[in-house]
């Protein structure tokens, strides 16, 4: 039987303290476990969730890592709109907020042992105004990790958690010297053991570092999926979780416009991530059969991906373009319809599409239009697994075609050019099939939408 998130997390906290031989009474685990609970319960929490959490977490025995499991995604300050009633209790002893961005400032009279060694750590000063993809959440997610475990912990034990969840501040690169992220906290960590005098031997901060990377590289390891609609199903939840518009789920509510842009930060996150990025490797660890096993997955499921997300923001871009040239942003449900039930009981645009000829498709990615066509692995709050009026798009116009109509929306986007002027880019043949399809739900744009008509 499914346990509690929170009797989840109380479990694996007692887990840890007793194999770390710290007495610790049941009132304080229980605050502890409350604080982690409450604040990953924010309403825009999608993927960086418990039940998250909990994954990362589950192949880790040694306590101090599943610690920083636990704690590494305590604070999001931009999905949460800010900080929680317990993080902003914790933190405001040691950041302000100034124009609704965190500075770096303690307002205690003493700091803890700690607190500068934390600062080097992550390479931060006072005054400092981390970036929320900088550093900013793992930052003040281990000082909420150091301050509710001072009490019980170590300097050296503390290091460590910190260390791990420092290594969690995702997608860097190598550096000008040659250097990986996690070369330069073993050097800063051996900075800190002189500067601070810390018992921590060579040895020790290797151990540190090869715990980091193995929760660095769990953390981002749904890019490894050998299911590419798993990957893309994670990659829907950070969509909704990056974008406020998606606040109003039900029925498609949200504009035609408002999806479109959360589609468009996803493609361009996609097209500019490096791959090898991604996964991270320290003295060989993990080993390079491994290492070379996620990176090979994460270009294959990325290659699909990409093309997959420009497909989606170009048919969105399409019906974007209708409506704005028919008299304005609607919510989506008005041109396509809502959400398809378990019956399908739901008037839909694409059950009023001509069926495509194979002589009017275009050479395409079949992997692709299997995603597209046969869907992901589930629907999400905001969108279907499936995508048919894309993949009818996307059969239309091919890879190629995708491709150049990408270059036009990108026009678009940058103002460059009107909607009116990207759809005259569009073939008028699949223009004509679109908009009278829309025409049959969108009924006060009917009309409007009648010079598309051939």
């Amino acid at each position: 039987m499914k346990k509690a998130p929170i009797t989840v997390l109380i479990i694996r906290l007692q887990a840890c303290f007793r194999d770390l031989n710290i007495s610790i009474e049941d009132t304080e685990l229980e605050r502890m476990a409350i604080i982690i609970h409450d604040t990953m319960l924010g309403q825009m929490r999608k993927f960086h969730t418990l039940d998250h959490v909990f994954e990362i977490a589950a192949p880790f025995n040694e306590p101090l890592q599943v610690l920083a499991c636990l704690f590494h995604d305590m604070v999001y300050y931009q999905i949460d709109n800010g900080l929680g009633h317990h993080t902003q209790r914790i933190l405001s002893q040691y950041i302000e907020i100034t124009d609704n961005q965190p500075v770096i400032n303690p307002t205690i009279g003493i700091l803890p042992d700690w607190w500068d060694i934390l600062l080097d750590i992550f390479n931060f000063k006072t005054g400092d105004l981390p970036h929320i993809y900088g550093g900013l959440n793992e930052f003040l997610s281990a000082t909420v990790a150091m301050h509710s475990l001072e009490s019980y912990l170590s300097i050296t034990q503390l290091v460590k958690i910190a260390s791990c969840i420092e290594g969690t501040i995702p997608f860097r690169g190598i550096d000008k010297a040659g250097n990986s992220n996690f070369e330069i906290l073993a050097a800063r960590l051996l900075a800190i053991k002189n500067k601070y005098q810390l018992q921590l031997s060579e040895e020790e901060i290797d151990e540190i570092l090869y715990a980091s990377v193995a929760i660095s590289n769990r953390d981002v390891s749904n890019f490894s999926d050998t299911n590419t609609g798993t990957f893309l199903d994670n990659t829907w939840l950070l969509i909704y979780e990056s974008n406020f518009i998606f606040n109003n789920m039900e029925n498609f509510a949200y504009s035609i416009t408002g999806y479109r842009i959360g589609l468009m930060k996803t493609e361009l996150f996609l097209k500019n991530l490096q791959t090898a990025d991604i996964f991270h490797q320290y003295k060989n660890t993990p080993k390079q059969i491994d290492y070379a096993r996620l990176t090979h997955q994460a270009q294959r499921n990325m290659a699909v991906a990409r093309e997959y997300m420009v497909a989606k923001l170009c048919s969105a871009t399409i019906l974007e373009s209708f409506a704005v040239a028919t008299g304005g942003d609607v919510p989506m449900a008005m041109l396509v319809g809502m959400q398809i039930d378990d019956d399908h009981q739901v008037e839909r645009a694409e059950d009023y599409l001509n069926p495509l000829t194979d002589a009017e498709k275009k050479p395409f990615n079949p992997k692709v239009l299997h995603l597209l066509a046969s869907g992901r692995t589930q629907d999400s709050e905001f969108d279907m697994k499936q995508s048919p009026i894309t993949a009818y798009v996307y059969q239309y116009v091919g890879t190629t075609g995708i491709v150049e109509m990408s270059s036009h929306a990108k026009d678009l986007f940058e103002k460059k050019i009107t909607h009116e002027d990207f759809l005259r880019t569009c073939p008028p043949e699949l223009l004509n099939n679109m908009a009278r399809a829309c025409a049959k739900l969108a009924i006060t744009r009917t009309k409007a939408l009648e010079k598309y008509f051939l």
